[in-house]
């Protein structure tokens, strides 16, 4: 019996197990063996490099914009594959609402061996309201030949639109010769605001006295 020793590369490439095949043939003068068959051997490479890579998706944030659409990009990051790497991923609501704030998407991504990031664009809608900062979410699953390491991202839609302005205007009333009357003042807001507005009043004298000319009120206003 002889052995035969074939030496396998390191290497620091995550790339799960290898199949490697030795096909060998032998040559007789004995017509005994002439029609022996000789069957081939397939060696398995263990990877000892973790297994093989990871996924990842990082944060990101994006300022809103007053109208239309802009992209939000995500990079999904493969470092180190040495095959094609593929994954699932797909939008969801964090505080902002899908049809809305930004269009909910879903796809697939395809690396490339040797390829290390690719980018999702998802659209988002400009507005000109008041509002807080809105976050959505990106999603990875179903990986193929690698593994999740940061399967969500969350991505923060920055605001950028003034808070609006109050006012209050000017009233004139007859006052009349018995009873009382209501004195009705409009409060207005310079823009409408996708955030509740509250605010404090009270009456003051000016050249009227309390409760010889009107009642004193003084009230939280939403």
């Amino acid at each position: 019996m002889q052995s035969v020793a074939v030496t396998a590369v390191d290497d620091a490439v995550g790339e799960g197990t290898d199949n490697g095949i030795i096909s060998h043939s032998a040559d007789s003068r004995d017509n005994d063996f002439d029609d022996e068959q000789i069957s081939r051997v397939i060696a398995q490479i263990a990877d000892n490099d973790g297994g093989g890579p990871s996924l990842s998706v990082t944060d990101v944030s994006v300022a809103e914009g007053n109208s239309g659409t802009r992209n939000l990009t995500f990079t999904v990051t493969s470092p180190s594959n040495s095959q094609t790497v593929t994954a699932s991923w797909a939008t969801a609501n964090g505080t902002a609402t899908a049809g809305r704030d930004y269009r909910a998407a879903s796809g697939n991504l395809s690396f490339a061996a040797g390829e290390a990031s690719r980018t999702v664009a998802v659209n988002i809608s400009g507005d000109v309201l008041s509002e807080a900062n809105e976050t959505v979410i990106l999603n990875l699953s179903i990986p193929t030949n690698a593994t999740l390491d940061d399967a969500q991202a969350v991505a923060t839609i920055t605001n950028g639109d003034p808070k609006p302005a109050l006012s209050v205007n000017d009233v004139s009333i007859s006052e009349g010769n018995s009873g009382t009357k209501t004195l009705n003042v409009t409060m207005t807001l310079s823009a409408a605001s996708n955030l509740t507005v509250t605010l404090n009043y009270a009456t003051a004298n000016g050249t009227a006295s309390f409760s010889s000319y009107y009642n004193a009120a003084s009230v939280t206003l939403t």
